[in-house]
């Protein structure tokens, strides 16, 4: 039987993540038109739990149309961001953020969701380089997609949560 991970949010909100910060990600998944995002991110999740992920990462999601879909089990222990798991809730726009601004909807979905959550910041997954030991090197991520980050940004509620981190810099181990 297929696991069910995510299911719509009633809009409560989930204790252990109110006042925090929350991070948003952009994963880029490919889909056919007969298939929604959920749908195709219940299909990648099975193939991460292959390569040994225990959830779909992310605590909400936000569909194209502004659904909102929660998974418990991910909300207790997140894998979305390396250092940050723990501090900050994952919450994924889904399309593709490098190709599509984020609809009206998704943005009017989490700015509903920074009030409800009452976060203190908003923060984005490309602010948070992992160091590559194998490589040397520091390895950077353009999650969310510029496209998103704009359409973030556009929103004068949201905007004034958006907090940078330069990416010279190491991460910073936020509390």
């Amino acid at each position: 039987m297929k696991k069910i991970w995510y299911s719509e949010w009633d809009e409560t909100p989930i204790s252990h993540w109110v006042g925090k910060r929350m991070m948003v990600h952009t994963p880029v998944l490919a889909r056919d038109h007969d298939t929604n995002a959920l749908a195709s991110w219940q299909t990648k999740a099975k193939d991460l739990n292959g390569a040994g992920y225990s959830n779909p990462t992310y605590t909400l999601m936000v569909e194209e149309d502004g659904r909102i879909m929660f998974c418990p089990e991910t909300s207790k222990n997140q894998i979305h961001c390396f250092g940050q798991n723990t501090k900050q809730f994952g919450i994924a726009l889904m399309g593709d953020g490098t190709k599509d601004y984020a609809t009206k909807e998704q943005i009017d979905s989490l700015e509903k969701i920074a009030k409800i959550m009452k976060s203190e910041a908003i923060t984005y997954h490309r602010d948070f380089p992992r160091f590559n030991k194998k490589r040397n090197r520091w390895d950077f991520k353009s999650c969310p997609g510029d496209m998103v980050k704009m359409s973030i940004e556009h929103n004068e509620y949201l905007n004034g949560l958006v907090v940078r981190y330069p990416h010279h810099a190491q991460p910073l181990n936020l509390r």
